[in-house]
């Protein structure tokens, strides 16, 4: 069993230095942090062996995803071999208008760009079976792509606003 979590940077030996140096400051629109996916393999015994044994240490988080893009919201594939998510150039609001969907393959951490159109583009939720996905866009669409082609199957439009909820039926 695995969890995924998104989780921010850590601090670099160079933000640590300067903070040390001059106190705690951000220059403005600079002072954000990039968030990437982590996996910790989720096992009840391991988690009880580590509370219970001195020594045994918790399972630790590995990193999935590495780049110059912060992971939004995310979801397994119901197969639990990948996870479709939003990534943006960075976490500020205004940046979602620059959002595409991708897949992370947890097997090999290749992250691959699914979805890039003009204009956001917001990874919603997989079909039951895995084989679609269903995205909300600031075009005010929504769509269903084939998620192994990456071809879309269908539009839906004529909505008034940004579509940023989709869920899909049990029976897909």
């Amino acid at each position: 069993k695995k969890i995924a979590l998104k989780k921010a940077d850590e601090e670099t030996k160079t933000e640590k230095s300067n903070k040390e140096k001059y106190g705690a400051f951000g220059v403005e629109g600079l002072e954000f942090k990039l968030n990437h996916l982590w996996i910790l393999d989720f096992n009840q015994d391991s988690i009880q062996t580590a509370a219970w044994v001195p020594g045994k240490k918790m399972p630790l988080a590995k990193r999935l995803t590495e780049g110059g893009f912060t992971v939004n919201r995310f979801a397994w594939r119901p197969d639990g071999k990948s996870i479709g998510m939003t990534v943006q150039p960075d976490p500020f609001i205004n940046s979602s208008m620059h959002a595409d969907v991708a897949m992370v393959d947890l097997a090999s951490k290749k992250t691959e760009v699914l979805v890039k159109e003009l204009s956001g583009d917001f990874f919603e939720a997989w079909s039951p079976d895995g084989t679609k996905i269903a995205t909300g866009s600031a075009d005010q669409t929504a769509r269903i792509w084939d998620s192994e082609t990456g071809e879309i199957i269908h539009v839906l439009s004529g909505q008034n606003e940004m579509v940023s909820a989709i869920v899909w039926s049990p029976d897909g």
